[in-house]
């Protein structure tokens, strides 16, 4: 599954999350599961809003925020414990008329991402022209880019999704079929689970207390999964703030031993008695961008180092859950 574009990638590592806890909990093969076994993250991104704001029931869940966090949906969710199926709901099928979620085409890629970017000036212009009608994006975009099927009254989604007072909730209307609320769509995840996050707010944090949380909670009996937020590029960042964060899962960790002095120089590596020029290591991730990327990026195995130093060590930049007896 990929993100496409969409600012999901929080509701991705939520979903991934959920995921791998659910099999670890049945005792299931996660990459032998069909559609109808996963949590979708396009329908777990409505949880991403304001728990106060809504109610007990999946239903009750109506926007779909371009940018979040997955710790914000693991805590919305304990209110009905249980979120639709990927065979229900799936941006992969929204952009099937254009490539699929997965496609690893970059013309193709580059097109997906255009449809999201007009997507949301178009809505932006609409709210702020009472003359403008949607008919015209309803058959550019609802008809032609996105495999989009019609409400419940047989219209166009579009024309809903315009009608709506923020983007959020046209999202919603425009991508979440309300079909997928119901009973027999829905995957129970349950509700005894904690959410942990870590570093807690004003604690100082560094490289080697971030590893060593990352390394506890993957050999913990049970291990669990964590979502992590960092600054993916450079060109976001301004001055210890960073303007879009980006969101994965790491899955694994390994440990070794640099080779060379040369390598100790890269600032990846920390002192260790059997480790004579020092010992680094590697984080496996499950990104949202795709097969592609992690075809690319050795499986998603990378530095440490790196990916913990893009935290900035902020507070809460790990999250994972944990079961409550």
């Amino acid at each position: 599954m990929s993100q496409d574009g969409l600012g999901l990638c929080y509701a991705f590592t939520a979903a991934t999350m959920l995921n791998i806890e659910r099999c670890r909990r049945g005792n299931l093969d996660c990459r032998s599961l069909n559609d109808d076994q996963l949590i979708s993250p396009l329908g777990v991104a409505r949880y991403g809003g304001h728990s106060e704001n809504f109610g007990d029931e999946d239903s009750d869940w109506n926007e779909i925020n371009d940018g979040g966090f997955s710790s914000v949906i693991l805590s919305s969710l304990k209110q009905t414990g249980k979120t639709p199926a990927e065979s229900c709901v799936s941006l992969d099928k929204v952009l099937s008329k254009y490539g699929g979620a997965n496609n690893s085409n970059p013309e193709i890629e580059k097109a997906q991402y255009k449809i999201w970017d007009d997507l949301k000036a178009k809505y932006s212009k609409q709210k702020k022209c009472d003359a403008c009608t949607a008919d015209t994006w309803a058959t550019a975009v609802g008809k032609e880019d996105l495999n989009l099927p019609p409400d419940d009254s047989g219209k166009p989604r579009s024309l809903s999704a315009f009608s709506q007072d923020s983007y959020g909730k046209a999202l919603y209307e425009l991508l979440y079929p309300k079909k997928c609320s119901q009973p027999e769509n829905l995957i129970e995840f349950g509700k005894n689970y904690a959410v942990k996050e870590y570093p807690q707010a004003s604690t100082k944090s560094s490289y080697t207390d971030l590893i060593s949380k990352v390394a506890e909670v993957l050999t913990a009996e049970p291990k669990h999964p964590i979502g992590i937020d960092f600054c993916s590029m450079e060109k976001y960042k301004v001055g210890d703030k960073c303007n879009e964060l980006h969101s994965v899962v790491i899955t694994g960790f390994r440990r070794y031993c640099v080779s060379s002095v040369k390598v100790s120089a890269k600032g990846s590596v920390v002192p260790s008695k059997d480790c004579p020029n020092g010992e680094a290591f590697d984080l496996k991730i499950q990104n949202s961008w795709g097969a592609s990327w992690q075809k690319a990026n050795n499986d998603g195995w990378i530095d440490a180092k790196a990916l913990l130093d893009s935290t900035g060590y902020k507070e809460k930049s790990l999250t994972w859950i944990e079961d409550v007896k």
